[in-house]
């Protein structure tokens, strides 16, 4: 007679000592919906680089920390995310600042929309409204 399979023990669960964050890893919650109106506030965690379409292309870590955003992913579909959750957003041209600001520091992104006119053959550029606190009035103490 066959024996039945075993269940594997379940190890207990690891803690951080008190005062540290766990860290999100690769984890995103959605990708941001660009269209008009879309904005998202939140933490510059990380970039990374994935394959596109075109090639490969930047991708912005955000860790929601105000208001709500509205992002996609592949299992769900369209949802609102709020805070604490992990956003990610291709870099687009109106988007390459982005680039170089530290980890750590909080910034603001809405899309504006469409660009009136685009370069022949070639699909309207987005616009975005881009800002970041400057690191003196952040106080979080991460660099």
């Amino acid at each position: 007679m066959a024996k039945a399979p075993q269940k594997p023990k379940s190890e207990p669960e690891e803690q951080l000592p008190a005062g540290f964050t766990p860290l999100q890893g690769g984890k995103i919650d959605g990708w941001f919906v660009v269209k008009p109106g879309n904005a998202i506030q939140g933490i510059l965690r990380d970039t990374f680089v994935v394959k596109g379409k075109f090639g490969p292309k930047k991708v912005f870590k955000i860790e929601v920390t105000s208001g709500e955003t509205e992002v996609l992913d592949g299992e769900n579909g369209e949802f609102t995310a709020a805070g604490g959750e992990m956003i990610g957003l291709d870099e687009k041209g109106w988007l390459k600042s982005l680039a170089d600001v530290p980890r750590g520091t909080e910034i603001y992104v809405r899309c504006l929309g469409q660009e009136a006119a685009a370069k022949k053959g070639q699909k309207p550029a987005w616009k975005f409204l881009v800002g970041a606190v400057p690191a003196d009035e952040q106080n979080t103490g991460i660099r």
